[in-house]
């Protein structure tokens, strides 16, 4: 979920909204497959108020993901995305973490308000745990970000429960 993070992290600062990103990995263990197997992300965004150089913005996410594949799992982060204000909502939309345990995996999904950084908080905070995340879903709809989340493994109750809790508060709840 790093790459997810850095990635989000770049369009983030970069002053692009994500609407819409989907991300999968595929474990493929044959000799002749890349160590850690594949990894395929794509992103709907808009610009912000202040425009982005989309030449930049993907010169910084094709150094992101150089880094990445570099250090296998390091701890240096990129920079954080700036912190805008979100517009004000006519009525506030709640913070909702759901965790639906399954045979062999464990789907999160987070139902928040949207705001600058969401998906990079959301995706640091999966990265922190270690959970190993196959296929990501995540949508903005109006004022609401509706991110789905599915892990390869069934996570016992106290780490959902842990889990759940750093999702709600890199979602602001």
């Amino acid at each position: 979920m790093g790459l997810v993070a850095d990635c989000a992290g770049v369009l983030a600062a970069s002053g692009l909204d994500v609407l819409e990103a989907r991300a999968f990995t595929v474990d493929d263990r044959r000799p002749a497959a890349a160590p850690g197997g594949l990894a395929l992300g794509w992103y709907v965004v808009r610009r912000g108020a202040g425009g982005a150089d989309l030449a930049r913005v993907v010169a910084d996410l094709g150094r992101a993901a150089r880094r990445r594949a570099g250090r296998r799992g390091g701890r240096r982060r990129p920079r954080a995305p700036p912190r805008r204000r979100p517009p004000l909502l006519a009525a506030p939309v709640p913070v909702e973490v759901t965790v639906e345990p399954r045979p062999g995996r464990t789907v999160l999904e987070v139902r928040a308000p949207d705001s600058p950084g969401l998906l990079y908080r959301l995706a640091r905070a999966l990265a922190a745990d270690g959970a190993d995340v196959a296929a990501a879903r995540v949508e903005t709809l109006g004022p609401q970000a509706r991110d789905a989340f599915l892990v390869r493994e069934d996570l016992d109750p106290p780490r959902r429960t842990a889990l759940a809790a750093a999702l709600r508060a890199a979602a602001g709840g």
